[in-house]
């Protein structure tokens, strides 16, 4: 079995000065580029969703955002995972989180612990490298006031001791 270079990097906020620097066609990653594109895997914490024209969530403070084209940047991070199970994902509520998903296809960048789909919101991400499996399992905490509107229609994979202990004992007799 081939080892596998993982990079884990923490939150990545695309917003503010961000989205300056890439109308500007200025890579603000250049001096880590080349350390993230020698993994093989990247995963990240985002916290930018795309703005939305139907609003924001006025429940949460602080809110952020950053335009579709400057989540481009993750291809100079070389981010290959996204883990949305974070207290930003409905900032932009719906719209916004369909519309980051759309940018996320398209970079071929995978996502998990949030859905518009409450089943999906809890799947680990499964993956297959070299004959290896590795489970991704990612969760946000009630202490870090997503708060999400009652008729939100984003789930997230909230973290439960129990249950996600259980989780990593079922993983661990699937995956290596």
């Amino acid at each position: 079995i081939k080892k596998m270079k993982i990079s884990i990097i923490g939150d990545i906020s695309l917003n503010n000065r961000y989205i300056d620097l890439y109308k500007k066609n200025i890579n603000p990653f250049s001096e880590i580029e080349t350390i993230l594109k020698a993994s093989d895997l990247v995963i990240g914490n985002l916290e930018c969703i795309a703005e939305s024209s139907q609003g924001e969530n006025l429940f949460k403070k602080p809110r952020l955002k950053t335009k579709l084209e400057t989540l481009n940047f993750l291809l100079n991070i070389n981010l290959g995972i996204a883990a949305f199970a974070n207290n930003h994902v409905y900032d932009n509520c719906r719209e916004g989180f369909e519309k980051t998903l759309g940018v996320l296809n398209d970079l071929a960048i995978s996502y998990l612990g949030a859905s518009t789909i409450e089943s999906n919101a809890n799947k680990p991400l499964l993956l297959n490298n070299n004959n290896a499996q590795i489970a991704i399992l990612n969760y946000v905490t009630h202490d870090t006031n997503p708060k999400l509107p009652e008729n939100a229609d984003v789930y997230l994979n909230f973290y439960n001791q129990e249950r996600s202990c259980k989780e990593i004992r079922d993983l661990k007799k699937q995956v290596n």
